[in-house]
C-alpha cells in the first residue's frame, strides 16, 4: 500500500467499487452469465475495483493505463465523487478527503467523457457559465482560450464546433476550474489522428508552462508513451504496476541487434547466444542483408556478452541497443498476470 507523501498530490488506499446487478425481465438474459458467475460465488454484486493502492506524483503527467474494462473511468469517477465507493481512502496534499468534489477542493478540474456545453450558447459564453458556477474569475476567460487555440472561434455558437474543438473547449473549462490537479478521461478519443496530436500538444504545453500535475487514462500505449512521466497499470480493477516510465521500461530489460560480419559465423553465434548468461530470447533474421539477431538480455550484461562473442572469434559489424517500448513492457507484464494471476505487491514491482 502506497505511503502518504508530501511528494504526491493525491494517494488512493484500498480503493474497492462493486456494482448490484440489475434485476427484473429486461434486464435478465443481458445479466444471465454475470448472475450465475456471482450467484455461485455467494455474491450479489459485481466487483470491478478491487483494492486498488496507487499516488499521483505531483508536478508530473501520469498515465493511467488498462484495457477497454479495466476500470479507468469508474476509478476515475469514484475519485470524484461522482459514484460511490464501497471502500477505501483517498488523501489529497496529506490530507484525508472524502474525494475530490466540493468547494475545498478548487484546484482540482476534470474532464470525463463527452463535453457537455450549451448548442445555443458560445464557446465564450459557456465559459462565462462554467466560470460563475466554479466561483472562476470572467478576467482568465481570454487567456485560457489562447491557451487551447480557441481564441478566434470563442464567439462561436458551440453547435458549430468540431468534436475536437468541444475538447479543447473542455480543457479550457477545467484550467478556469482549478490548476493544481486535471484528470482527463480518454481525451483524445473520438478525434482524427490530427485533433490527437493537437489535444497530446495541449496536455504537453499545460505541463510544461504550468507546472500541473495531470492524470490522464488512456488504452493507448503509444499515446501514454509520448505524453508520461509516471505510470498506473491496472488489469481487472486490480493494479499492476506504477512507476516512471523510464524506469519501468529499463526494468530487468536490455535489448541488442547483433550484426554478424559473415554468414559463416551464424551457427555458432545462435549456439552460444541461446545458451549465455543472462539472455532471456534470440531471434535470428537479416539486417540490410546481413545476417543478424535481436537479443533480450538482462539489465547490465550486454557488454560481457559483446566481449564473449568477440572473445570467441565472431566477427560483427554492430552491437546496436535498443530501446524497448511501453508497448512491448506493457504485453510482457499482462501476458505474465494470463500466466500466473494477480496479486497486490510492491511499488515498482509487477504484481504476479
Amino acid at each position: 500500500m502506497p505511503k502518504v507523501s508530501t511528494s504526491d498530490v493525491m494517494v488512493v488506499k484500498g480503493l474497492r467499487k462493486s456494482y448490484r446487478l440489475p434485476y427484473g425481465p429486461l434486464n435478465f438474459f443481458r445479466a444471465v452469465f454475470r448472475k450465475i458467475r456471482c450467484l455461485l460465488s455467494g455474491n450479489t454484486s459485481e466487483t470491478v475495483i478491487h483494492n486498488l493502492d496507487f499516488q499521483i506524483p505531483e508536478g508530473k503527467v501520469v498515465g493511467f493505463l488498462g484495457a477497454n474494462g479495466a476500470g479507468k473511468t469508474t476509478t476515475m469517477k469514484t475519485i470524484l465523487g461522482m459514484l460511490f465507493k464501497d471502500s477505501g481512502k483517498f488523501f489529497f496534499r496529506g490530507r484525508e478527503v472524502a474525494s475530490l468534489a466540493g468547494a475545498n477542493m478548487s484546484g482540482v478540474s476534470a474532464m470525463i467523457e463527452e463535453p457537455a456545453f450549451h448548442d445555443y450558447l458560445t464557446g465564450r459564453e459557456n465559459l462565462f457559465l462554467v466560470s460563475d458556477l466554479r466561483g472562476g474569475q470572467r478576467a482568465d476567460i481570454d487567456e485560457v482560450l489562447n491557451k487551447v487555440g480557441l481564441q478566434d472561434s470563442a464567439d462561436r455558437k458551440f453547435r458549430e464546433y468540431s468534436t475536437g474543438m468541444g475538447q479543447r473547449l473542455s480543457m479550457a473549462a477545467c484550467l478556469l476550474s482549478g490548476r493544481e490537479l486535471m484528470l482527463l478521461d480518454e481525451p483524445t478519443n473520438g478525434l482524427d489522428p490530427s485533433g490527437q496530436s493537437d489535444m497530446r500538444r495541449l496536455v504537453r504545453t499545460l505541463a510544461a508552462d504550468g507546472g500541473m500535475t495531470i492524470f490522464i487514462s488512456s488504452h493507448m500505449l503509444h499515446e501514454v508513451e509520448q505524453l508520461c512521466d509516471f505510470v498506473i497499470i491496472i488489469h481487472d480493477g486490480r493494479l499492476v504496476v506504477q512507476g516512471l516510465v523510464s524506469e519501468l521500461l529499463a526494468q530487468n530489460h536490455e535489448t541488442y541487434e547483433i550484426v554478424l560480419s559473415s554468414a559463416d559465423d551464424v551457427q555458432k553465434a545462435d549456439e552460444f547466444l541461446k545458451k549465455a548468461r543472462g539472455v532471456n530470447s534470440v531471434e535470428s533474421g537479416l539486417s540490410n542483408g546481413q545476417p543478424s539477431f535481436v537479443v533480450k538480455v538482462e539489465t547490465g550484461t550486454g557488454s560481457a556478452l559483446l566481449s564473449e562473442l568477440v572473445s570467441r572469434g565472431i566477427a560483427l559489424t554492430g552491437f546496436i541497443p535498443s530501446k524497448r517500448s511501453l508497448e512491448d513492457f506493457y504485453l510482457q507484464v499482462v501476458s505474465h498476470l494470463g500466466e500466473n494471476g494477480l496479486k497486490q505487491g510492491a511499488e515498482g514491482e509487477v504484481h504476479e
